[in-house]
């Protein structure tokens, strides 16, 4: 296959467009560069300095004045498409959270690494491209050449990766990845630009070349994506948020004992850590505070079934909590290392060295402490809640009327039907999860979530899947820090609440008492707000036919004693929905 590289007939502003090209080229990787605080922004990074050079080589054969200028022009183009299918992969494997795999991986990177030696031997072989002939006209340059064997090769690494890339997707899919749709679509359009405009060159006979500006097009594109992108990464979000935090020091150790690195507030608590270098073994013989920490990272090691480890560290001055967990890595979540968490606790130790002279204030004191931290906890799982319910626009406040109508449903048990023998733990589990009932609808695609009319049988199923998900989410979420009672409520209520008494609920299709009481419970307070709310899809239904709806519903979607019982709770229901009610405390 022949064709021409440059072919130019007045077009001395070309070289010019091409410069600025690539100076807007550097401008948004410089921006890339900026916005990316995260390791897997390295990705796209990369993608930049990929096109960058690419750009760099156009320009450079426009304004080559020999041929061996335009060959090694000609050289950077090749040089930086050899990687850019690959990393696009890369981009998308972490858009689909999937891992790259090595069965494709491995291949692929050889194949990009074996097509960029390959152009290494541009005009000086025939292997790669063959009668290279240069000349100049209206002050650019423009070089011509025809397709080697080796060149073939670089054609079929592009067909071999856009088809790893296809597979991946579908596959992404399939497989019902919690993924951001809109970011994929943006990166497949990325590679069909890429794709088209190469074919275009390759092709067709411009007097300029429309595949550098694509390069620019796909650029801009990425760049508009990173905010988003860098959104959508919980995980790196929370550790962002978790070291903004000067309240607490941060210790990181590898398993064999190395100091590996403090933040600064560990610094400013425990001063001694100034001393020590990284990689440096964890021993006393580099500050005593070093050896007591090591004496507990043993104690933690020798404990089978230990996640956290809490002590103290005491001086003349200040009191120190000290918690002890594992660091983890990769996404087989193995342990690494180990994290010390830091905390000033010397105003709670002072408060313990006053107890037997200021015994009443200091149980005050720390029971607005408690209270403090059960209202923070509470402000987190409202807002993980509110997360989800500001995705589904036709439930407006679901989540708190339904948690204000749990717990008022269930201090009215506790208090009028003893013989249900609630535990105040259990009590306070109920409501505090009831929040995190609709949590999997985090996973269920946006159009889904907000479809005002009927569902269809698949997008009901995939509607259906979010109890299991939900579930899923909340106990990876609190099973490190709740209490195991918590955590199996939350889970309960999130799985089964879609459950009904005559068995054709889901996801399970449990039946009778094999529901468990919270999701029964749940249940009752999840539908009545449905009925009396105004949605997209409905108009609001009055008290009266909301309950007699549930009544005409006891035995088959609900449990006919809590069902009666709740049915009992009407007048205080109707007060609270009126906003009358002041026996139930705000949950945020």
């Amino acid at each position: 296959m022949k064709g021409q590289f440059f072919h130019f007939r007045n077009m001395f502003f070309v070289p010019f467009l091409y410069l600025i090209s690539f100076f807007i080229s550097l401008a948004i990787l410089a921006g890339v560069i900026i916005s990316s605080k995260r390791h897997n922004n390295m990705h796209y990074i990369f993608f930049c300095v990929l096109i960058s050079i690419s750009l760099f080589g156009y320009w450079t054969i426009a304004m080559s004045e020999t041929a061996e200028e335009a060959m090694i022009g000609l050289q950077l183009t090749y040089v930086g498409r050899c990687f850019l299918e690959l990393v696009a992969i890369l981009i998308l494997c972490t858009f689909c959270k999937i891992h790259p795999r090595a069965l494709w991986c491995v291949p692929a990177s050889i194949l990009c690494t074996f097509s960029m030696m390959s152009t290494l031997t541009i005009g000086k072989t025939d292997w790669f491209v063959r009668d290279l002939s240069f000349t100049r006209t209206n002050d650019m340059g423009e070089l011509s050449f025809s397709t080697g064997p080796l060149e073939l090769v670089f054609e079929f690494q592009l067909v071999f990766l856009f088809a790893v890339f296809v597979m991946i997707f579908l596959y992404a899919v399939r497989r019902r990845t919690n993924m951001a749709y809109s970011n994929c679509f943006r990166i497949i359009g990325i590679m069909a630009l890429g794709t088209i405009s190469f074919l275009f060159e390759r092709f067709g006979n411009f007097a300029v070349k429309v595949h550098p500006f694509a390069f620019l097009i796909m650029e801009i594109v990425l760049i508009t994506m990173v905010q988003t992108i860098n959104m959508h990464d919980i995980d790196s979000n929370i550790v962002s948020h978790m070291l903004q935090q000067n309240d607490y020091g941060y210790i990181f150790i590898d398993m064999k004992r190395h100091y590996l690195g403090c933040n600064e507030t560990a610094e400013d608590l425990l001063p001694q850590l100034r001393y020590l270098e990284c990689e440096h073994i964890f021993t006393s013989q580099k500050a005593p505070v070093t050896g007591t920490i090591n004496k507990w990272l043993n104690e933690f090691d020798s404990r089978t079934d230990a996640h956290k480890l809490t002590h103290r560290i005491y001086d003349d001055e200040k009191a120190l909590s000290c918690m002890i967990r594992p660091l983890r890595y990769g996404h087989k979540n193995r342990q690494v290392g180990y994290t010390v968490v830091l905390f000033d606790d010397s105003q709670q130790f002072k408060y313990i060295n006053l107890l037997n002279n200021y015994n009443f204030e200091l149980e005050e004191k720390v029971k607005e402490k408690i209270d403090h931290i059960e209202e923070l906890q509470n402000h987190v799982l409202m807002s993980m809640a509110n997360i989800v319910e500001n995705r589904d626009f036709t439930t407006g406040d679901h989540i708190k009327r339904t948690s204000h109508t749990v717990r008022l449903f269930m201090e009215y048990l506790k208090r009028m039907k003893p013989e249900l023998q609630f535990s105040e733990q259990y009590f306070e589990a109920v409501w505090r999860a009831a929040p995190m009932h609709d949590m999997g609808k985090i996973a269920v695609r946006d159009y889904i979530l907000n479809k005002p009319g009927k569902y269809t049988e698949d997008e009901y199923a995939e509607m259906k899947t979010h109890s299991a998900k939900g579930a899923k989410i909340v106990e990876e979420v609190f099973a490190e820090f709740e209490e195991p009672e918590f955590v199996e409520v939350a889970v309960n209520i999130a799985h089964y609440h879609h459950e009904k008494w005559d068995g054709s609920g889901y996801p399970e299709g449990l039946k009778g008492e094999r529901i468990p009481m919270e999701a029964r419970i749940m249940a009752l307070a999840d539908v009545f707000d449905a009925l009396v709310s105004e949605r997209c899809y409905k108009q609001a239904m009055s008290y009266e036919q909301a309950f007699s709806v549930i009544e005409n519903s006891l035995g088959t979607h609900f449990d006919p004693v809590l069902g009666r019982y709740f049915v009992e709770c009407k007048d205080d229901l109707i007060r609270l929905y009126e906003g009358e009610c002041e026996s139930v405390i705000g949950i945020a």
